[in-house]
């Protein structure tokens, strides 16, 4: 059974709302890996491990489960955004 389910309130901190944050500001602090895989539009496990093993995001252990902080994702997400400004559809 998933929290989701459940209905857990969870006590998010406030943050200013950008575009990103503003979509995922409905997730608890900690998610697990297929969440994590879902939120990054599919991307495969080994990318998420990966991600984990270069600190690119952050992790704790509960029991078993492998549970990511949401906020690292989010910093994760916005780091793409901001390198994939540099690029342009347009022809010049």
């Amino acid at each position: 059974m998933s929290i989701y389910s459940v209905g857990v309130p969870v006590n998010i901190p406030e943050q200013k709302e950008t575009g990103m944050n503003s979509q995922f500001s409905g997730y608890p602090p900690l998610i697990s890996v297929t969440e994590a895989q879902k939120m990054l539009g599919g991307r495969g496990r080994g990318k998420i491990y990966a991600l984990l093993a270069t600190s690119e995001l952050d992790s704790v252990k509960d029991g078993n489960r492998r549970l990511i902080l949401t906020a690292t994702l989010l910093t994760y997400v916005e780091s793409l955004k901001v390198k994939g400004e540099g690029h342009s559809n347009e022809s010049d």
